[in-house]
């Protein structure tokens, strides 16, 4: 059953020197720390705080605690080099805990990454840090990222580079849990004073399986009931696997939150029309290139704050492809997770196995 267990195989990541535990595990304070040491930014005080905002973001309960794992040993390797708070730590010190490990497989050195970047954000999102990460650019995988699609969105240079052949692609791959931590946690700083928790809601309806082209037409009257309705798409000529079933998707807490926060702070200003669109607002049909690119650009802004918009692979649709996946351990469950997908099952088999970045190909 391993082949078809997504979650083990290519969702939950692990750190096999850093057994899953909380940051309140002995050495961390049991009651609330000393204001002192917490706006000083110790480890022993703002560890149990960077684990209760992840709390707040994350899809399992299992990352959180595998995440505070690693950010545990992160803080005990600062320790021994003489660092005690995290805006003493330099960049190279994360990058020699990142690959401290030589036979450390490529998901472990991204689960490093990801969740010493992560601390940053949590603790920027908690009023405790200012000022760049030591985390930004930091490539946990040399020569595995995409140096050329940084600011870029779809739409840019649109029939000016040579499509390569099929073989050669690199394929969307599904999102990991620990990115999607990453990522949602990054939408609280993605927003505008406009429109604070516009990202949150593309990410959230994309995570909720919805495509680009499926998200600016989800409509405030398609959510109910913890619910969400999706329009699929036709298929392209002579490619019926290209077709997505229309379908009613669940939404997480996570997501039905977040669009409820972004529904509330657009009626701070309007009514809400339940025909309206939730995230565009153009004057292009819902289901034009406009309306994508709107929906892609906010998700692509989290990616960036995330520090994963260089991950070769990912974007908007990984984390469509995650909501398909994220329950997939068994055969059975391949097609509850391709129904939620809008696809058929050996479809999604083949999407997810294809795993752009998995070792097997290198972005040119």
């Amino acid at each position: 059953m391993t082949d078809y267990d997504y979650r083990r195989t290519y969702i939950a990541r692990a750190d096999p020197t850093c057994p899953a535990q909380s940051t309140t595990a002995p050495g961390s304070p049991a009651s609330a720390p000393d204001p002192e040491d917490l706006y000083a930014g110790t480890f022993a005080a703002t560890l149990p705080v960077i684990e209760a905002v992840w709390a707040q973001v994350s899809p399992d309960p299992a990352t959180t605690a595998t995440m505070a794992a690693v950010l545990v040993h992160l803080a005990e390797h600062a320790t021994a080099g003489g660092f005690t708070t995290w805006d003493e730590i330099p960049s190279e010190l994360i990058t020699r805990f990142i690959g401290r490990d030589k036979d450390a497989g490529d998901d472990t050195r991204r689960l490093r990454k990801n969740a010493a970047h992560g601390a940053y954000l949590a603790l920027r999102d908690a009023g405790l840090f200012e000022g760049p990460s030591p985390t930004e650019g930091i490539d946990p995988v040399p020569g595995a990222v995409r140096a050329d699609q940084r600011g870029k969105h779809l739409g840019d240079a649109a029939g000016k580079r040579k499509r390569r052949p099929y073989v050669d692609r690199v394929h969307v791959r599904a999102a990991s849990d620990d990115e999607i931590l990453v990522i949602r946690l990054a939408t609280r700083l993605a927003g505008t004073t406009r429109a604070s928790g516009l990202p949150a809601a593309a990410v959230a309806i994309c995570s909720s399986s919805a495509t680009t082209t499926e998200a600016p037409q989800v409509l405030w009257r398609h959510l109910q009931d913890h619910n969400m309705d999706l329009a699929g798409r036709y298929a392209d000529t002579g490619r019926q696997e290209t077709a997505i079933a229309a379908r009613t998707v669940h939404l997480d807490h996570w997501a039905e939150e977040a669009l409820e926060d972004w529904r509330q702070e657009k009626s701070e200003v309007r009514p809400v029309d339940p025909h309206g669109s939730i995230l565009y607002n153009g004057a292009q049909d819902l289901d034009s290139l406009s309306a994508q690119v709107s929906a892609d650009k906010q998700v692509r802004k989290a990616l960036q704050i995330a520090d994963l918009d260089r991950e070769v692979g990912l974007s908007a649709g990984s984390l469509r492809m995650w909501a398909a996946a994220r329950h997939v351990t068994t055969f059975a469950a391949l097609e509850a997770g391709a129904a939620t997908a809008g696809i058929e099952p050996l479809t999604l088999l083949r999407q997810i196995t294809q795993q752009g970045d998995r070792g097997f190909l290198r972005y040119s």
